[in-house]
Formats: structure tokens, C-alpha cells, sequence
């Protein structure tokens, strides 16, 4: 209820990013905290959830323009918010760490008030955000406290993905050294890619 009282006002207050923070699956949407119970979650189809934005982004007259999903497995849901017209998404293909998370926003949110507040560029905010990620994820202390998914890399800022109307963005695996040559890829940055590729990278 709150967040539908959210999307109701978006125009008036003129919201042009909208950060969600919360539980995601491959399966579901977004999972909401129930309103009759503080422990429990209430699981909303990807559809229902999606078909929210329809008219309050800024291809449809509102003033949305980016959406960050800060959920693991939301990459179905940045498909589909684009679908309904969000011109630019973040969102994660994998499971995702809370503090993997959060430093990535921030980084994130710092690179757009570096920016003109008339026009933002969020595919160069993004790729500023991925590089220090990618760094604090090699670091010795941030080892996972858990054993990762067969599927998550390190840190897991590897399997974000920045869903775009300019074209899609997904940071390539860092490649390791090959041992006798002395040279490896050091250049592990983001590379574009057109939307709506059925290729996205690993499973």
C-alpha cells in the first residue's frame, strides 16, 4: 500500500530515480513484507509488479526515468519494467551480497550528482559504479561469508546488469592470468550490448 501511495505522487513530486530495496527471485517480482505481519512475505507476480510503472515513466508522460532494482535475481523484472517503458534499469542477474549491494548504489548515486541535473547520463554512472565494485570484491576481506552459488562470482558485481533503451550493459567476468605469458586481460570493464539479446552471458 505504501509504495502504490508512492507511484500515485511520483509526477507531483517530480521522481526521476526510483530505488527499490528488497527480496527478489527469478520466479516472482518483488517480495513484500506483508502488512499483517512484520516477519512474513508476500511474493507479487512479476506482471502485476511491472504493469505499475506503465504510467508514470517518462516515455509516458511521467517523470521516471531509472529504476534500480536492488534485489537479487531482478534481471526478469528489469525486463519486463522495460517493457513497459522504463528507459533504463539496474538490476542483478544473480544472487547478490546486502554490502556488495549497498557500495555499488552508492558509488552509483555519487556518479549522477556529479552530473548535470538537466540531463543524466545512467549508462556512464553505471560504469563508473562496477570498476570500484569489481576492485572491492578482490580485496582479502571481503570474502563471502557464505559459499556462493556455482553461478556467482566474487563480490558478485559481475552479474549486474544495466538494461537500457540506448542499449543493454553487462560487466564482463575479470579474466585470469594466463600462467607462463605474463599477460591477461587487465581491461574486465563493461561492454554494450543490444537490447532484447537472447545471449546475456552464463547461466
Amino acid at each position: 500500500k505504501k509504495f502504490l501511495d508512492c507511484m500515485l505522487g511520483a509526477r507531483d513530486r517530480n521522481v526521476r530515480v526510483l530505488h527499490l530495496a528488497g527480496h527478489s527471485t527469478a520466479r516472482c517480482g518483488f517480495a513484500w513484507l506483508d502488512e499483517t505481519s512484520s516477519a512474513e512475505y508476500q511474493e507479487v507476480a512479476i506482471e502485476e509488479f511491472a504493469k505499475l510503472f506503465e504510467t508514470e515513466t517518462s516515455s509516458s508522460g511521467g517523470t521516471i526515468e531509472c529504476v534500480v532494482l536492488n534485489a537479487c535475481e531482478s534481471e526478469g523484472v528489469g525486463k519486463r519494467l522495460r517493457n513497459y517503458g522504463v528507459p533504463h534499469v539496474v538490476c542483478w542477474r544473480s544472487e547478490v551480497r546486502d554490502v556488495t549491494a549497498m557500495r555499488f548504489s552508492a558509488t552509483f548515486y555519487k556518479a549522477l550528482d556529479c552530473q548535470s541535473d538537466s540531463v543524466r547520463d545512467y549508462k556512464r554512472a553505471f560504469e563508473q559504479a562496477v570498476q570500484p565494485a569489481r576492485m572491492r570484491s578482490s580485496e582479502p576481506s571481503s570474502s563471502q561469508a557464505r559459499k556462493p552459488a556455482k553461478h556467482l562470482a566474487p563480490g558478485a558485481v559481475d552479474f549486474i546488469c544495466f538494461l537500457s533503451k540506448d542499449g543493454d550493459v553487462f560487466p564482463e567476468p575479470p579474466r585470469e592470468e594466463v600462467k607462463g605469458t605474463g599477460s591477461g586481460s587487465k581491461n574486465a570493464g563493461p561492454h554494450r550490448m543490444e537490447s532484447e539479446s537472447s545471449t546475456l552471458g552464463p547461466d
